[in-house]
C-alpha cells in the first residue's frame, strides 16, 4: 500500500508526464498544420513528397491522443467552465479577425463573416466544437462507464476498434463508403477515445515495457506512411487516405504514444507546467481564422520551402510558434479573465431578469 506522500508523488509524476505529453501533442499538431499549408503534397517522388508524407504520418496521432488524455482523467465540465471556454475562443477569434482587418489581411464582409461571431457553433475550430459536444455528453457517458462492467467495456473497445477503425481502413483502401463518413472528425471518434482512456485508467493492467509502446507508435505510423506510398504507386496519383483519424494505424499509434508517456517518470517541472498551461491557447492563436494562413504562408512561407529547408522548418517553426503563442497568452490572460467575468455577469443578469418576469406573469 502506498503512503500518502508516495501516492502524492506518484500523482505528481503522472501529471508531469501528461503535461509533457500535451506539449508534445501540440507541437505535433503545429507540424501537421505546417504540412497542411505546404503545396508539396502531390509532387510524387520528390524529396518534399517523402518528407511531407512521413511527417504527416507521424503527427496524425496527436488529436486522438488528446482525447485519450481527456478520457483518462475524465471530464464533467459545469456550464460556467464551458461558457468560460467558449468566451476564450470568442476572444481570440474576434481579436485575430480584428487584427486581420486592421492590417489589411482580410476585408470584412458582414454576410460572409457573421459566423465568426459564433466560432464554436460554426465550427471555426473543428476540434473545439466536437470537444464541446463531448463535454455536453460527458455526464451521460460517465454514467454509462460507471455502471458498465470491465468485461462489457473491454468488448465495447474491441468491437468499436473493428467497426469504426479497422473496417474504415479497409474502406479507405477499396474506396468504399464507411459506416461513419467523417474520417474521425466527428463525435463518434471522440466518444470512443474518451471511453478508451477511461478503460486504460481503471482496468488496463499496465505490465508491459515502455519499449513496446514506443514500438507500437513507430510501427503504426510507419504503417500509415508505407501504405500511402504503396497505394500511390498502384493508383498512379497522390494517395493519403491513411492520414485520417479513424484508421486502425492512427488509433494504434495514438494508444502507443499515450502509453509511452504514461510510463515515463520525472519530477514536476515549472517550465513544462507553464508551457502545457498554454497548449489550448497555442492552438487557438496559431489557427485563428485568416491569421493562421497569414503566419504560415506570408511570414514563414512554408508553401515556398523545398527540399531539406522544409525539414529544418519542421523543427524550428513549431518551437517558435509554441513559444510566441504562450508568451502572447501570458500577456493577454488577465484581459481574458476580466472579459469572461464581465460576460458571465451580464449573462447571469439577463437570465435572472427573464426568470423574474416569468414569476411576475
Amino acid at each position: 500500500m502506498f503512503t500518502k506522500e508516495a501516492d502524492n508523488t506518484r500523482k505528481n509524476n503522472r501529471c508531469a508526464n501528461f503535461e509533457a505529453l500535451r506539449i508534445v501533442i501540440m507541437l505535433l499538431i503545429i507540424i501537421g498544420h505546417i504540412m497542411m499549408y505546404s503545396t508539396k503534397l502531390d509532387k510524387v517522388g520528390t524529396v518534399e513528397y517523402y518528407i511531407t508524407n512521413a511527417v504527416r504520418s507521424f503527427t496524425m496521432v496527436a488529436v486522438n491522443t488528446f482525447v485519450l488524455i481527456t478520457g483518462y482523467f475524465g471530464t464533467n465540465r459545469k456550464w460556467r467552465k464551458l461558457l468560460g471556454l467558449d468566451l476564450k475562443v470568442c476572444f481570440y477569434t474576434w481579436l485575430g479577425v480584428g487584427l486581420a482587418i486592421a492590417f489589411g489581411i482580410h476585408k470584412f464582409n458582414l454576410i460572409k463573416d457573421i459566423q465568426l461571431f459564433f466560432p464554436v457553433i460554426t465550427k471555426q475550430y473543428w476540434y473545439i466544437t466536437i470537444y464541446f459536444v463531448l463535454c455536453i455528453l460527458s455526464p451521460y457517458i460517465n454514467t454509462f462507464l460507471k455502471v458498465a462492467s470491465r468485461e462489457m467495456l473491454k468488448k465495447f473497445i474491441l468491437i468499436g476498434a473493428i467497426v469504426f477503425y479497422f473496417i474504415a481502413t479497409i474502406c479507405f483502401l477499396i474506396n468504399a463508403n464507411q459506416i461513419v463518413m467523417d474520417a474521425g472528425y466527428g463525435i463518434v471518434n471522440f466518444v470512443y477515445l474518451y471511453c478508451f482512456g477511461y478503460y486504460i485508467r481503471n482496468y488496463y493492467d499496465d505490465t508491459y515495457n515502455t519499449i513496446l509502446y514506443i514500438g507500437i507508435y513507430f510501427f503504426a505510423c510507419s504503417g500509415t506512411y508505407i501504405v500511402n506510398l504503396i497505394m500511390s504507386e498502384i493508383t498512379g496519383f497522390y494517395f493519403d487516405s491513411m492520414i485520417s483519424y479513424n484508421t486502425i494505424f492512427t488509433l494504434s499509434g495514438s494508444v502507443g504514444l499515450f502509453m509511452w508517456f504514461k510510463q515515463l517518470r520525472f519530477k514536476e517541472n515549472r517550465v513544462i507546467i507553464w508551457l502545457a498551461k498554454h497548449s489550448l491557447s497555442v492552438y487557438l492563436i496559431h489557427m485563428c481564422p485568416f491569421v493562421g494562413v497569414f503566419i504560415f504562408t506570408e511570414i514563414m512561407k512554408v508553401n515556398q520551402l523545398e527540399g531539406y529547408a522544409l525539414g529544418r522548418a519542421i523543427i524550428i517553426f513549431p518551437l517558435a510558434i509554441y513559444l510566441m503563442c504562450s508568451i502572447i497568452d501570458s500577456v493577454v490572460e488577465p484581459i481574458i479573465i476580466i472579459f469572461q467575468r464581465n460576460c458571465i455577469r451580464i449573462i447571469l443578469r439577463i437570465r435572472n431578469n427573464i426568470v423574474d418576469r416569468k414569476n411576475i406573469l
